[in-house]
């Protein structure tokens, strides 16, 4: 049959004087019954090789998807599908994640034997696999054996090292943070005399680092990174053994120089308690008098000081 006589035929069965709703075809689709030729899936075929392709690609398909049973299904088959639906959960998520859908969605259907494997579907073949994000070095051999013991995918354990730093970093500039703030406080307390104390703990730290063989202490004062507590605990040895014929009496360069604000108060108070001090009693004019008054303005002055 010819496409011509084919149309012919098609028209003839229409009622006389009624308009055929029958779409023109030609090509291949005349040689094919009249409601496939009415079909609009087959329209966007253009030819039979079309056809034949989007055939198998849908029967490919078909072998790839699940086929979810019907209610007359045995407990027999209804495992063996389960067991599909996980192969294929484990292949489209991270093994952590898969193993949660699992365990929280279909608990009877969990048993370890299958969550570790799911949990393994991710993990590097060694611990050789694990790499590192940019920025960051390469994980020691320790940290890449807890990733793999742990069935970490190489994403995740990027990931966590990500985090990390991150964690760190931030950890490192609120600890630099707040000893800059401490240090501040301690300037504001100790005025022009911070730096001399600071000395004077150094000395100190340094000496009893000689004795003790421990020298934590003396490298933070050496390396200017001591915290506030150290600097008031050595300057406070120095004060006690300062005047003692010890080492760290020896060095002139830490003398005491200036005076914190609190101890310039306490000095200018003593000095005016007492009018058997010298700077009562020292005759005025004299040399002494003038170095007396000098130290009194220069207490008054630290005494009054104001660090911002």
């Amino acid at each position: 049959m010819n496409e011509e006589s084919s149309q012919k035929e098609v028209q003839a069965k229409a009622p006389e004087g009624a308009q055929s709703t029958v779409p023109e075809v030609s090509g291949w689709r005349t040689g094919l019954s009249e409601e496939l030729q009415e079909s609009k899936s087959l329209q966007s075929f253009g030819d039979v090789n079309a056809l034949a392709k989007a055939f198998i690609d849908t029967k490919r398909m078909q072998g790839n998807s699940i086929h979810l049973l019907g209610d007359d299904a045995t407990p027999e088959q209804r495992a063996t599908q389960m067991r599909e639906i996980l192969g294929k959960v484990a292949q489209a998520l991270p093994g952590d994640e898969a193993y949660n859908v699992i365990k929280d969605k279909m608990p009877d259907a969990f048993d370890d034997g299958m969550a570790q494997a799911i949990l393994n579907a991710n993990r590097p073949e060694d611990i050789n696999g694990y790499g590192a994000p940019e920025g960051i070095d390469t994980p020691d051999e320790a940290w890449r054996q807890i990733a793999f013991d742990n069935s970490l995918s190489d994403k995740q354990s990027m990931g966590m090292l990500s985090a990390l730093n991150e964690h760190n970093k931030s950890q490192y500039e609120q600890a630099v943070s707040a000893y800059d703030s401490s240090v501040q406080a301690l300037r504001g307390e100790y005025g022009a005399a911070y730096e001399d104390k600071y000395r004077q703990a150094e000395h100190a730290a340094k000496a009893i680092s000689k004795k003790t063989g421990v020298s934590e202490h003396a490298d933070a004062f050496a390396d200017g990174v001591a915290p506030p507590d150290l600097i008031r605990l050595y300057s406070g040895i120095f004060d006690s053994i300062g005047s003692e014929s010890s080492d760290v009496a020896k060095d002139n360069t830490v003398d005491n120089r200036h005076n914190t604000p609190d101890e310039a108060r306490k000095q200018i108070a003593e000095i005016n308690n007492n009018k058997e001090h010298e700077y009562w009693t020292a005759l005025g004019g004299t040399d002494r008098r003038k170095q007396l008054d000098d130290m009194m303005l220069s207490l008054m002055g630290e005494a009054n000081r104001k660090v911002a």
